[in-house]
């Protein structure tokens, strides 16, 4: 490194200068190298250690000075006339200074100009061979960062002379870029710490501050010649804020400013300070930094390095869009649209965001057209609307949501209202897996809405199934109707049982884990491979949804084998890993695995035995059915007939194999055998030919004597749906009203099954005479059913408000249940009520232990009404305590993220509480949501409410991915 050495070849003391009165600009470095047998205050015998990286530093908040006035100097730009990337070396009248400002530009880059080093080098140069009024030193070190930015700091001999000819010019920051460029943070190829150390110890008596931080670079590297103590550490970091403080006062170099800021932020040589570090910062980019003031609005609006704050974020994105940065343009507009600030202006924010349309924003696209949808309560201008749903589509933003809410716009009435058009939304939505766009499709080839196109089933077929198929629970609905009425499809009994089960349990995991078992169940009876191959695809999903049952069931398959998966050891410990690192409840699945090991090849006595410990004294239709397997050891004390019908029942419900199916239909035979009706026609059912009109006469010929029999009877012909199965279905009914007479029991059965569709859905209103008669003799549970008829407009002059006194006359006697109907009507929308009678229902029904499970979908709902005003005037505090007592017993992550920024935000009242909100967050992540997950990760990498710890942060970064994926 001889050009070093020349470099500090010359002798020329300046201990008698004071280091505020050099001017850096015109020192040369010869006047300061002799200083460079080593570093100023250096206690060689101290070497540093970890721990002495970081120290604390006062925080020294801004002077209150107008910053303005005195930045104003450097914040002037100089205009950009000529198009000097086309410019070739021909004379100019440009000032020199503003030549060398706008080389410095291209050099670096700008809000305005990309960076161009080309560009910076041609006006460099003509500065050299033409204007004789600029300084060499100042000129060569331009040329020299021009060089660096060039090469990207890549290791060059044009680097190196580039800066060795800065420096015999006498540019002091020169000997602190070459100290960096060979110094501890370059990579190793071209480190010698040692020159570094006497271009640094130089160039900080010359008074360069970036100097002065090297120095502690050095030290921080743990070599005995280069250590500081702490206290010289800090010494050294004051003195260098205190000077550039003088500068920015006295000099008016504001690039200060950030520098100061950053030294706060980024933890490299004072330990981290934000709140000082975002008022320097903020200054910096008030004075007109567009980039450095968007850049702090999305921190400040996300909570990263500073904490959440809404009002700051908007003020400094309203800066950074007034210089023409289209995506704060964006957040401006969202928050004046939304009422986010203060003083909120709808127009203003209309302003704002068709900016950043023009500047090409997808996001702003979507905005708008939710906007003139009217979706955040604004007006309603369907033609804008349209226009900027399709601009969005086009855009690629969130395509299939875009162009399902033109779809659902352009089927409103209203001057777009267009079903042909609407319809080739939803089919191209449908086409990138919106399941909702290919219900509507389906529902327009369904209704013959569109002129001159008759209804097509077999594609409105095909787009249900997609709906279904893909979770949407309305069309698998609608796939039931169809097959149970013969809608446009072949009358299919079964086909539509299966669509409806799958309607029900769409959404539940624990749902999912039922069907999948009795696709099984079915499948291995009929050894139909399709059909178990649904039913493991079913308990995968259920298991992957956090069902214990499916997870313990599916890990049991790959431990053991079993009918219809094998063996499979790797998958085995992949899923007990996989329990293990997530928020599932881990006893309980172990417990439901070990239950499924233990009595996998278990004899009848050790059966028995679990059933006494288990189940005690209680029925056997009591028993918890995770011991399912053992209901076979209880066939041989059973001998009524309706106990085997009910054991059978359970054999079929959680069994999961062949051998217990065929056990069911032994018990099953038996019951028959007896004389018990309903396993006479369970039998028939089961049977290969199903249900036949010839089978079921059969059983009606060999003697019915109960309301109960008569009506299953009546309800198996009914799903024939023959004209002969209908003639017996009607014979069958009358019989039942003839057993019945004044029987109010019976006649309560006969009301129970026609509401509960045993002779199809289109017969439901025939239930209200039967309830009506049973309860004018005595009977009290019709009230239940009638009222909700009314509620639910089955009977003919349904009142809801009849309805809902019903209820409510039942709630005051102190039915809780009543009560709880009640509330389930109120959080569907179907009853108007107000917070002081939800409450008072809520007490009534949170003292009934049963009813407690079905509380927290009730009060999500209940909250979400709630956030509409749908009762009266928006309490947003009451509405939180309804998602906290949602919470208590809840494991839904999407409820504990809606809370956790409830209380980030301070929403709805609610006073902002970073740590309770950052708790929730916590939550929502232990519960398996992926974003919670990644924003815990940041909070503990930067230490944002939680302390600041980096193995958790990696930890939770990596359950993020896991989740994601």
């Amino acid at each position: 490194m001889d050009f070093l050495r020349r470099a500090l070849s010359v002798s020329f003391s300046t201990e008698a200068l004071p280091a505020t009165a050099v001017s850096l600009r015109r020192l040369a470095l010869t006047t300061v190298c002799a200083l460079g047998v080593g570093v100023t205050g250096v206690s060689p015998s101290i070497a540093a250690s970890k721990n002495e990286k970081l120290f604390d530093v006062i925080g020294i908040l801004p002077p209150d000075l107008d910053y303005k006035a005195l930045c104003e100097r450097d914040s002037v730009r100089v205009p950009l006339i000529t198009d000097w990337e086309q410019w070739n070396g021909e004379k100019t009248d440009r000032k020199s200074d503003d030549l060398f400002k706008i080389a410095r530009e291209y050099s670096k880059g700008s809000d305005r100009v990309f960076a161009d080093p080309e560009t910076a080098s041609k006006i460099l140069a003509y500065l050299e061979t033409n204007r004789h009024d600029f300084e060499v030193a100042e000129l060569r070190l331009a040329q020299a960062e021009n060089v660096l930015n060039a090469q990207k700091d890549a290791f060059s001999q044009e680097v190196i002379d580039s800066l060795q000819q800065a420096i015999d010019a006498g540019s002091v920051k020169a000997a602190t870029l070459m100290a960096r460029y060979i110094g501890p943070e370059a990579p190793a190829n071209r480190q010698n710490l040692e020159e570094a150390a006497r271009l640094y110890a130089a160039a900080a008596r010359a008074g360069n501050l970036e100097a002065e931080q090297g120095l502690i670079t050095l030290a921080n590297t743990g070599r005995p010649e280069f250590a500081m103590t702490v206290a010289e550490k800090r010494a050294r970091m004051t003195n260098v804020l205190n000077r550039m403080i003088q500068e920015i006062v006295n000099e008016g170099t504001c690039s200060y400013l950030s520098q100061i800021g950053n030294l706060y932020l980024l933890e490299k040589y004072i330990t981290k300070q934000n709140d000082v570090a975002l008022a320097w910062l903020r200054i910096q980019a008030q004075l007109g930094d567009g980039v450095l003031a968007e850049l702090l609005g999305r921190r400040l609006k996300l909570g990263r390095f500073f904490d959440y704050n809404q009002e700051k974020s908007i003020e400094l994105f309203k800066i950074a869009a007034e210089k023409g940065r289209p995506k704060a343009m964006l957040e401006v507009g969202q928050a004046h649209i939304k009422s986010l600030i203060a003083n909120a202006s709808e127009q203003i924010g209309e302003d704002y965001l068709l900016k950043a349309a023009e500047a090409e924003v997808p996001k702003a696209y979507e905005v708008l057209a939710k906007y003139y949808r009217g979706s955040y309560g604004h007006r309603f201008q369907p033609e804008l609307a349209a226009k900027f749903y399709e601009k969005a589509a086009a855009a690629g933003e969130k395509r299939e949501e875009m162009l399902y809410g033109l779809g659902k716009l352009l089927m409103l009435d209203t001057p777009v209202y267009d079903p042909k058009r609407a319809l080739a939304a939803f089919e191209a939505s449908a086409e990138l897996g919106h399941d909702g766009a290919a219900r509507e499709a389906a529902n327009l080839y369904m209704r013959e809405l569109i002129p001159g196109q008759p209804a097509d089933y077999v594609k409105a077929v095909r787009l249900y199934r997609f709906a279904a198929i893909s979770g949407d629970s309305a069309a698998a609905r609608t796939l039931s109707k169809l097959y149970r009425c013969g809608e446009g499809l072949p009358y299919k009994h079964d086909v539509s049982e299966t669509w409806m089960d799958k309607a029900a349990f769409l959404g539940s995991s624990e749902s999912m884990y039922e069907l999948s078992q009795q696709m099984l169940r079915s499948g291995m009876l009929k050894h139909d491979a399709k059909m178990m191959a649904r039913g493991t695809m079913l308990l995968r999903r259920a298991a992957h949804d956090g069902s214990a049952k499916a997870i313990a069931a599916l890990a049991f398959a790959y431990e053991k084998g079993t009918e219809y998966l094998p063996a499979d050891p790797e998958r085995y410990d992949q899923l007990i890993a996989y329990t293990l690192r997530n928020p599932f409840d881990h006893q309980k699945i172990f417990r439901e695995l070990a239950v499924r090991r233990f009595t996998k090849d278990m004899n009848e006595a050790a059966r028995l035995d679990i059933i006494k410990k288990t189940a005690g004294e209680l029925q056997i239709t009591d028993l918890d059915p995770i011991f399912a397997q053992t209901f076979a050891a209880k066939a041989s004390t059973v001998n009524e007939a309706s106990d085997q019908f009910q054991l059978a029942h359970n054999l079929l419900e959680t069994g999961a194999n062949q051998a217990t199916t065929l056990e069911a239909l032994d018990l099953l035979e038996e019951s028959a055998d007896e004389g018990y009706v309903k396993a006479k026609i369970d039998l028939v059912r089961f049977s290969s030919k199903g249900y036949t009109v010839d089978a079921l006469a059969e059983i009606g010929q060999e003697g019915v004597c109960s309301v109960r029999d008569a009506l299953a009877l009546a309800s198996a012909f009914s799903e024939i749906g023959s004209d002969e199965a209908n003639a017996y279905r009607d014979d069958w009914l009358a019989r039942s009203n003839d057993i019945a007479k004044n029987d109010p029991l019976a006649a309560l059965d006969i009301g129970m099954a026609y509401w509960k569709g045993a002779f199809g859905e289109d017969h439901k209103q025939q239930a209200e005479p039967y309830l009506v008669k049973s309860l004018e003799l005595g009977q009290e549970k019709p009230l239940f059913i009638l009222a909700e008829g009314h509620i639910k407009d089955v009977w003919a002059d349904s009142d809801p408000e009849k309805g809902a006194k019903i209820y409510r006359d039942l709630a005051a006697s102190g039915r809780a249940n009543a009560a709880y109907s009640l509330l389930r009507f109120i959080s569907q929308g179907k009853v108007n009520s107000n917070f002081d009678e939800i409450e008072m229902l809520l007490s009534q029904v949170r003292a009934i232990p049963d009813l407690q499970s079905e509380l927290t979908p009730l009060y999500i709902k209940l909250a979400d009404l709630s956030t509409k005003g749908k009762f009266g005037d928006s309490n947003g505090p009451q509405t939180v305590s309804l998602l906290l007592d949602a919470a208590e017993k809840s494991a839904d992550p999407e409820l504990f993220r809606r809370l956790a920024e409830i209380y980030l935000n301070g929403q709805m009242g609610i006073d902002r509480d970073l740590e309770s909100g950052m708790e929730w967050m916590l939550k929502a992540a232990q519960a398996g949501d992926r974003t919670a997950a990644e924003r815990v990760a940041r909070s503990y990498e930067f230490g944002f409410v939680f302390e600041k710890n980096a193995s958790l942060a990696a930890e939770w970064d990596e359950k993020a991915n896991f989740l994601q994926e």
